[in-house]
């Protein structure tokens, strides 16, 4: 169990992150929406452990996760950024070997065992031919893929995922995301997903957080936080939510409010 316990998070005066309350339990797949600014990188970089709270706790399995060690906090918890820092002129294995780093008993000494499992994650990604390609040289798509397959190797028990598929086209987009669903769903892998397509979300979620100024607006499964009262009060805009005709699952429309007889700015 991973419990959120009245997180608050200030940058100064500003309140990113007001009083969170969250439980994730084995197998959820959760997402986090709301507009920009809303707080929900912040929250994620804080269950994950990378910011520490102006107050409140992050526990797994009631231990404090921000006193945990980096090695013991990376065999439960592994992060996908949505911008990926390409400083370093690292190979595509390297960076997915680094997800290994928790079991090394020494600093880069990667048993077979290691290589076995970052082989396996690059062909899941489809990413096998690009292995020995430095990670600066690749698209943001392609680098977006390898982080994806780094955060596989650490074999944790909980994923957290900020945009992952910002860079990918549509085909991409719902390729990774079914692969994440299987581990979910097969491999009993908790995945907390900060998305801003709100279609995917509903696709893809069995519970969403709805965000607004930090704030938990609303929380519950899609079809209670898919609607248009809650998205046009959120978002300030004025949306269309039906029914995707194959799986049931809300889906959104944007209703563009320019008008045609008025081309001023």
């Amino acid at each position: 169990m991973l419990e959120v316990s009245d997180l608050v998070i200030k940058y100064n005066d500003f309140v990113a992150v007001n009083n969170i309350r969250l439980s994730a339990s084995d197998d959820e797949f959760i997402g986090i929406i709301g507009p920009n600014g809303s707080g929900k990188s912040t929250l994620l970089r804080a269950i994950s452990g990378f910011y520490r709270p102006t107050q409140g706790n992050v526990f797994l399995d009631e231990k404090d996760i921000y006193k945990m060690s980096p090695k013991e906090r990376a065999k439960n918890i592994s992060f996908v950024p949505e911008e990926v820092d390409t400083a370093f002129a690292f190979t595509v294995k390297e960076i997915v070997l680094m997800g290994r780093y928790p079991y090394q008993r020494h600093f880069l000494s990667e048993e077979k065992e290691d290589f076995r499992i970052a082989e396996r994650n690059l062909r899941l990604l489809e990413i096998e031919e690009l292995a020995n390609r430095y990670i600066n040289e690749l698209s943001s798509g392609e680098k977006q893929r390898v982080i994806i397959a780094r955060a596989l190797c650490q074999e944790s028990r909980f994923m957290l995922l900020d945009e992952p598929t910002s860079h990918l086209d549509i085909s991409h987009q719902v390729e990774i995301l079914d692969i994440i669903k299987r581990l979910n769903v097969a491999k009993k892998i908790t995945v907390i997903i900060v998305m801003h397509d709100l279609n995917l979300a509903s696709e893809y979620c069995d519970r969403i957080l709805l965000l607004k100024k930090g704030n938990i607006y609303a929380e519950g499964t899609p079809d209670e936080i898919i609607t248009y009262q809650n998205i046009e009060y959120v978002y300030n805009t004025v949306v269309v939510v039906n029914k995707n005709p194959v799986s049931g699952k809300p889906h959104i429309l944007s209703v563009p409010q320019w008008n045609k007889g008025d081309a001023t700015i």
